[in-house]
């Protein structure tokens, strides 16, 4: 999924989450499902980012809506400790960060070793 994302390949990442596993119990089913679709959004690759964070870095305003759309979580942070709001501020990802700040999950005062979006806005 990660190569997907980093290829600009929506249509695969769309057929990727679209697989399903051969589970003939409909529950069971349901939720293998829900836990498969849930890892492959948030797999983390390296650095620690996962399919949201690689979007950002190639600047996919497409791919980034998809990912949210699907229920990426926007709120993971890479082991350098960047949320994808502050991945987008260090890009200049100004469509980015639109979408993002549209999405309720975003916490835009979320703190880490490299301080908030808006610290890294201010000093970039």
């Amino acid at each position: 999924m990660l190569r997907a994302v980093k290829e600009g390949d929506l249509e695969k990442i769309a057929a990727i989450l679209k697989e399903e596993p051969n589970i003939e119990d409909e529950a069971e089913l349901s939720r293998v499902i829900a836990k498969r679709y849930e890892y492959l959004l948030n797999e983390v690759g390296d650095g620690g980012k996962n399919a949201l964070h690689c979007a950002i870095e190639t600047n996919n305003p497409e791919i980034v809506s998809f990912l949210v759309i699907k229920g990426v979580n926007p709120t993971l942070t890479t082991v350098d400790e960047y949320t994808p709001l502050q991945l987008a501020v260090l890009h200049s990802a100004h469509d980015i960060l639109s979408l993002l700040l549209e999405q309720k999950r975003i916490d835009i005062n979320q703190v880490t070793n490299q301080g908030t979006a808006l610290h890294m806005a201010v000093i970039k």
